[in-house]
Formats: structure tokens, sequence, C-alpha cells
């Protein structure tokens, strides 16, 4: 298999099942798996994929949680997986105060001390700017597929056969559905949890969690912050 694949993505958008329907897509295609979570031979770095990175390389490229020049993939197919901004940078909070690895006790004292709500308006400008290139460079574009993490969350197998389309429109429909039931397996045997706990991993999983858990003052700053990606991305009308 002579073809290449790319799923790109954001953080806090299931981004760690990404990783491994990516693997799974290796495995099914018997090529080979480019990615900075299971095998990290594929850098993340600020400026997104460089040529460099992908030249003479073949195989199922992702998660990568940052936009690219649309002429570094060469005509390859992607998909580009989104989530609403805000429930990012909602989530993003509770990852970095109470669960994510590798993080000093002083850092999520400040955190916590701090609150959401500063947090987010701290930090919405990072994804401000990562979402309006992706707009810019990636969607829209031929061979570009948008899906959207509240459709992977309330119709996971719409959301699996467009996933699989989207990147393997020229393979065999008998290769794609081996995908499908493989990926519907790993979402079957990795459930979302039925109880919020903040010191997991997946700590809830339910669209529009910025909602629950912001100001309405904050949310109205977001809201105008965010107004251009919110429209664009179907978020608000």
């Amino acid at each position: 298999m002579s073809e290449q694949y790319f799923v790109f993505t954001v953080h806090k958008a299931a981004s760690t099942f990404l990783a491994n329907a990516c693997s799974a897509m290796a495995d099914v295609l018997q090529t080979e798996l480019h990615s900075p979570n299971k095998n990290r031979n594929l850098p993340e770095v600020p400026g997104g994929l460089q040529a460099e990175h992908v030249e003479n390389r073949v195989g199922v490229f992702g998660p990568i949680r940052m936009p690219c020049k649309y002429n570094v993939l060469q005509g390859a197919s992607a998909v580009v997986h989104l989530r609403d901004p805000r429930d990012v940078l909602t989530s993003l909070y509770y990852s970095q105060a109470y669960s994510h690895v590798g993080i000093k006790d002083d850092i999520r004292e400040n955190l916590i001390d701090i609150g959401i709500d500063q947090f987010v308006l701290d930090q919405h400008h990072i994804f401000l700017n990562r979402y309006n290139r992706y707009l810019k460079m990636l969607i829209g574009r031929p061979r570009i597929t948008l899906l959207y993490y509240e459709d992977f969350m309330e119709t996971p197998e719409k959301w699996v056969a467009q996933f699989c389309l989207g990147l393997m429109w020229r393979s065999p429909v008998e290769t794609r559905t081996m995908l499908q039931r493989t990926i519907n397996d790993l979402i079957h045997q990795n459930k979302a949890p039925e109880a919020e706990d903040k010191s997991k991993h997946i700590r809830q999983a339910k669209p529009g969690d910025h909602e629950r858990k912001l100001k309405p003052e904050t949310i109205d700053k977001l809201n105008d912050a965010f107004r251009d990606v919110l429209y664009q991305l179907g978020y608000v009308s």
C-alpha cells in the first residue's frame, strides 16, 4: 500500500482514541504508522508538519494536533476532527489542574487558585490561532473531510463511517467495512464514563461542558473571541 493518510485534530478532542484508530487503520491496511503517540516517530512542531516529515514515507500519519500547509499533503486524503473550542478549553483546565501526568504540584495548585474562568481566558488565544489556521490551511480543501467530536459522541457509528470514507474513498468497500468494524469495537471497549471524575484522564465526555462549568460572562467573552470560528464551523448560526 503506497498511500498516505492524515488525521488532524486538537488536544482534548478524543485524540487518544484517534491514536488508537490510526493504529487500527495501519494494521488493517498493513501499512506503516507515523504517530506522536504510539511509536513517537512523528514530531509535533509548532509550525505544523513540514515536507521533510512526510516525503518518501507511506502509511497513516496521526493524530496530528497542529494544522499544516495544504501542499505538504501532496494530494493525500485527510480528516480534520475538531471539537467546540469552548469545550476544549474547559477540558484542558481540568486535565492540567487535576489529571494530566507530569504536571508539578505547584503548577496544579496555581491553576486551582486562579480558577477555570481565568484559565480559559488566559489560554483562549492559543486555540483561536490554531482553529483559524485549520480554517485557512485545510478545511474546505479537496480531499479534506471535516468531522466533529460532538458527532463522535452522539452518533459514533455514523462518525466512523465518515472517518473511513474520508480517508479510504479509493479503497475497496470490503477494506473500509473491516476498518469500520475494528474502530466500532474500539468505541464499545472504551465507553465514556457515566459519572464525572476530575481525577481521570477522561473526566467526562458530554458536549457542551463549557455551559456547565463557566460563568456566563466568561462564555460571553469566549463567544465574542471565537465568533467567526464558531460560525464557520457551524456551532452558532
